[in-house]
């Protein structure tokens, strides 16, 4: 099983690979910014990039539900609290049709599951800490994706805004007015 697995990785200089090689630039200056409106802002242009890179890698189902994620992501950045609900259940209800007509394999199931993590973070975009451990499952879950087609920078991209998500954490976590720090187990986080 390994062997195969390893067998899905081509050319990592390929046109495809280059377009998720510029994705991944977006996604880890993504997670460097507090607000988590300004960090789905920066997820349209990866989503773009990432949409190429799957029409290369003919992952037909996980394009699609990039090309998907970047409305949601339009929507989530500047939407409107009301369109952006509306929105996210719309493209959750998309990314999993996406899978059932067009996912090939079991791993794309990650880019479905990655996607309801995502889209119920946008949900709690304005809860800094729901988000990004939100986010966390999302990532989680595309790596799988991302392995089983050998995405290299894919792969990458996960391992590097895990790293970011949780630096970011760590940074909000310790920054210098606790005041402005709320627990996110805490009723104003949660609600």
């Amino acid at each position: 099983m390994f062997t195969e697995i390893l067998e899905n990785f081509g050319n990592p200089t390929s046109f495809y690979q280059l377009m998720g090689w510029i994705a991944l630039f977006f996604f880890v200056l993504s997670y460097q910014f507090k607000s988590p409106r300004h960090t789905t802002a920066l997820y349209v242009p990866a989503d773009i990039c990432y949409a190429i890179h799957y029409f290369g890698l003919d992952s037909y189902s996980s394009m699609m539900i990039t090309l998907g994620a970047m409305c949601r992501n339009i929507c989530g950045a500047w939407g409107s609290d009301r369109l952006m609900k509306v929105v996210i259940i719309f493209y959750v209800i998309f990314a999993w049709c996406m899978i059932l007509f067009l996912g090939e394999t079991i791993y794309e199931i990650g880019a479905a599951l990655g996607t309801t993590f995502m889209s119920v973070a946008i949900w709690f975009r304005d809860r800094f800490y729901v988000y990004r451990l939100l986010a966390i499952g999302h990532q989680i879950s595309w790596m799988i994706l991302f392995v089983s087609l050998g995405s290299y920078s894919g792969v990458l991209m996960i391992c590097i805004t895990f790293v970011s998500n949780i630096v970011g954490i760590m940074r909000y976590r310790f920054q210098k007015n606790p005041s402005e720090n709320r627990d996110f187990i805490s009723q104003d986080s949660i609600s």
